[in-house]
């Protein structure tokens, strides 16, 4: 017969309010004395099985993190007119997927990025047409994602390939 898990119901209760008051799974378990192998183990064996103490576990963390972030939202809409940067920075922080400016914005850009090549390589735009649109930094950015060898006004091709990889070619004497 194995050994008896730490796992108990009273312990699971103090890991559950810290995580529903919203903090970390890592900062909860450890304010509860348990270690990140085990939170996680336990996390694991939850997510495969349909019953027991470490399902349970797995789904009242879970409900947990749903709670902990309908009350941060809670306290967004109760507190707008005063100091709500507080509970939004925890928002942005805790779930970036859904509250993140700057991930919102990396996204929008990556697709722009991806439209324009798509262009290029269909030549639809020209090269002066993206580096007119986007700037030279992106545009040169864009043309060596694309494979598209551009010599940078002023510089051979061989010194845009060099600053473009990094590479230094040999140089017979």
């Amino acid at each position: 017969m194995g050994r008896q898990s730490k796992l108990t119901s009273d312990l699971q209760d103090v890991i559950v309010k810290y995580v529903k008051e919203g903090n970390y799974d890592m900062v909860a378990a450890q304010a509860a004395g348990i270690t990140r192998a085990t939170f996680y183990r336990w996390i694991r064996e939850g997510k495969k099985k349909q019953e027991g103490i470490y399902y349970d576990f797995y789904r009242a963390i879970e409900q947990a993190k749903s709670l902990g972030e309908a009350s941060l939202l809670q306290t967004i809409k109760l507190a707008s007119r005063r100091a709500w940067t507080a509970a939004a920075w925890i928002l942005e922080r805790s779930r970036p997927e859904r509250y993140s400016l700057y991930r919102a914005k990396q996204k929008a850009l990556d697709t722009y990025k991806t439209e324009i090549l798509a262009m290029l390589k269909d030549g639809d735009i020209t090269q002066e047409d993206v580096i007119e649109t986007v700037g030279e930094e992106l545009a040169y950015e864009l043309f060596d994602r694309a494979g598209i060898a551009v010599a940078r006004p002023g510089k051979t091709e061989e010194e845009s390939s060099v600053e473009r990889t990094g590479e230094t070619a040999e140089v017979p004497e």
